[in-house]
């Protein structure tokens, strides 16, 4: 059973609006961790100018990002879709959400790495990291594309999600030990934040896709 099936052919505006809305925040998403990208980037060429820019452009993602989510809001709780289906596209929005908000989040703690001299390659290990999110969200839209027509394809493409999840963590755990070789505090401690909410990129885009997981099993959208 896909997304529309069991509703009435005449009356389907408000969900076909609401499945396009949920695709469109999945894409600035995508886009705010892009620019994440470009930002671990610019810091990691002490590029303050660039960085800044950065900043502000995951910053309107995200405003954008909240743009999409009141008009879903507004269109479930005017009657688009059924309760139980409400339930799922509100935890999916919000999954996808988080991937916004922990962009913004990573970004605004890491542009005090700007003000203290560190290792580069601290930079270059939160972008790998941000790298798998990208990768993460991309996979994450190709699976919601894929969940009416090719179920199969959504399948798949979940598990590799988590795969980059793993992997993420993996290289947190290794920036970690970095930062304990170099042990400064005030370092690890900054930096510990930063890469809490960069990992929580592959986190959050694994739970968005155990949502989709769960409309794949039980038909619900």
């Amino acid at each position: 059973m896909g997304f529309l099936d069991g509703i009435p052919f005449f009356g389907r505006d408000k969900e076909n609006q609401v499945l396009e809305l949920i695709r469109k925040h999945m894409v600035k998403a995508n886009k705010s961790v892009v620019a994440l990208g470009e930002f671990f980037d610019a810091v990691g060429e002490c590029d303050k100018e660039l960085a800044r820019a950065k900043l502000a452009e995951i910053r309107k993602q995200e405003n954008d990002a909240d743009t999409f989510v009141h008009s879903i809001e507004e269109l479930l709780y005017s009657g688009a879709f059924l309760p139980l289906s409400r339930s799922r596209i509100i935890d999916l929005v919000e999954r996808v959400d988080d991937i916004v908000d922990e962009s913004k989040d990573a970004a605004s703690i890491s542009m005090h790495m700007l003000d203290m001299k560190c290792d580069p390659s601290i930079a270059k290990h939160l972008k790998r990291m941000t790298d798998l999110g990208i990768d993460a969200t991309e996979l994450l839209l190709f699976a919601y594309d894929a969940l009416q027509e090719r179920p199969e394809d959504t399948k798949r493409v979940l598990k590799q999600i988590a795969d980059r999840e793993a992997q993420a963590d993996q290289l947190k755990g290794e920036l970690y030990e970095k930062l304990y070789e170099i042990n400064d505090p005030i370092l690890l401690f900054l930096v510990a934040g930063i890469a809490d909410a960069t990992a929580g990129l592959t986190d959050a885009a694994e739970n968005a896709s155990d949502v989709l997981n769960i409309m794949l099993i039980t038909g619900t959208a």
